[in-house]
């Protein structure tokens, strides 16, 4: 942490004389995403909060803000602020054009019975076969479901579900990867009650 602040410091002294150019500004963003999950790994979340929203400001594209957003939703998830944690995820869902369906029973009633048969007919050997998925876009929004998927499972089932549907769709158009296995351990329950 010392040393990611001293960095900071070192580089707002460059952009005070006027050296730092548009160019350094991935630099800047990269030391702040590091600096943002220290600070929550050290469990100063409010100063995590102030360095997010740093981030918020000098990151206009969703993408660029994933890794960033996936430890401020852990982290406001683990201050049982859930409904933010949840509006922080669905707000870079948005982003990425997926928007929150207005009538999410229809919507998941429309999809439902399509889980467990899907399930039904996996083949293990074809899954393995298929590459991870590579697509930054689609990874981080897999990541994103990961996230949202706890503060959802708690406070909100039929978002959780939407997000398993979800997860299962991406599974399907562009292949596995670990969060989106993580994102179907809650279709059980769900589907059961």
């Amino acid at each position: 942490e010392r040393f990611l602040t001293a960095a900071l410091a070192l580089l707002d002294k460059v952009r005070q004389s006027g050296g730092i150019q548009q160019d350094d500004k991935p630099l800047l963003i990269a030391l702040e995403i590091a600096q943002h999950s220290v600070l929550y790994s050290l469990g100063r979340l409010e100063e995590a909060d102030d360095i997010f929203r740093s981030l918020e400001r000098q990151c206009p594209a969703a993408l660029n803000l994933v890794d960033a957003a996936c430890t401020q939703i852990a982290s406001l998830t683990n201050r049982n602020r859930l409904n933010d944690a949840i509006a922080l995820g669905l707000d870079l869902l948005q982003q990425f054009g997926l928007n929150k369906p207005s009538d999410m029973g229809a919507v998941i009633a429309d999809r439902f019975d399509g889980l467990p048969a899907w399930a039904m007919t996996l083949q293990q050997a074809d899954d393995l076969g298929r590459a991870e998925i590579e697509d930054p876009r689609v990874l981080g929004m897999a990541r994103l479901f990961q996230q949202v998927m706890v503060p959802s499972y708690l406070c909100d089932p039929t978002l959780c579900m939407w997000l398993v549907l979800e997860s299962q769709r991406l599974w399907v158009e562009h292949g596995p990867c670990a969060p989106l296995v993580s994102c179907m351990i809650p279709a059980p329950p769900l589907l059961i009650g």
